[in-house]
């Protein structure tokens, strides 16, 4: 975990948002996006990790890796830190973020490999959920995605939703709490709780909120530009 803080606090995404958004989104500190009505309950419970290359090089020192002559960090048997990051080809965004985080890891001293892998690996589920390191998806903003019940595993087929991965009996409850939580305020103070455990132990690590275009009739009132459909009621044509 102080590991991923570092790799997080060592990653420029408002550079991300400005460059490949044209700042036209936001870091994504968590996968609940702004446009939910529910992010503005929540978004006090949000761990948070901001650029800091200096807290990046202390996080990386403290667990025990000192920088070499040529300003990679290495362990004491002399090994360079290697973090592997893959994504899939054929997604341009995912793409140019891959190499351009993989790049700042590392003039940071982290040495990090970018992997783009082509359809045959996409769909062997084996390969990919049993990665060394990270891998960078499009991720929906649906918490029952981080579920232990949902975990790619050889039983399952390694076909399940939660990407990570991770498994906790803690944040299980949280997340089975949520869905049986009516009250409103009740219910984001549970959802308050998952979004802190997943964004405290970097569960996964969020970089920017994709910006899609979409064309909207100007004979359609009501509609949400971040096209949620929960409002369809209130639609209307002029």
């Amino acid at each position: 975990m102080r590991f991923r803080r570092a790799l997080s606090h060592g990653m420029d995404r408002q550079q991300l948002v400005d460059s490949f958004m044209g700042g036209l989104t936001s870091v994504a500190h968590v996968v609940i996006t702004p446009s939910d009505r529910e992010y503005q309950f929540i978004e006090n419970r949000i761990a948070r990790y901001d650029y800091d290359p200096r807290r990046t090089a202390q996080l990386v020192t403290e667990l025990g890796y000192a920088r070499g002559p040529d300003g990679m960090y290495r362990d004491v048997a002399n090994q360079q830190i290697s973090v592997e990051l893959r994504t899939a080809v054929g997604d341009q965004l995912q793409e140019n973020m891959d190499l351009s985080i993989a790049d700042e890891w590392q003039r940071l001293g982290i040495g990090a490999e970018p992997v783009l892998y082509g359809r045959q690996q996409r769909d062997d589920q084996e390969w990919r959920q049993t990665r060394p390191a990270f891998e960078m998806v499009r991720q929906p903003s649906e918490i029952q995605r981080f579920h232990s019940s949902g975990t790619p595993l050889p039983e399952n087929d390694f076909r399940g939703h939660n990407r990570t991965r991770y498994q906790s009996p803690e944040l299980d409850a949280l997340i089975d709490g949520y869905f049986v939580t009516i009250p409103w305020q009740e219910r984001m103070q549970v959802l308050g709780n998952v979004v802190h455990h997943l964004t405290d132990q970097l569960v996964a690590i969020g970089t920017l909120y994709a910006a899609d275009p979409m064309l909207i009739s100007n004979r359609l009132v009501n509609a949400s530009p971040a096209g949620q459909t929960a409002n369809a009621h209130t639609w209307d044509l002029r």
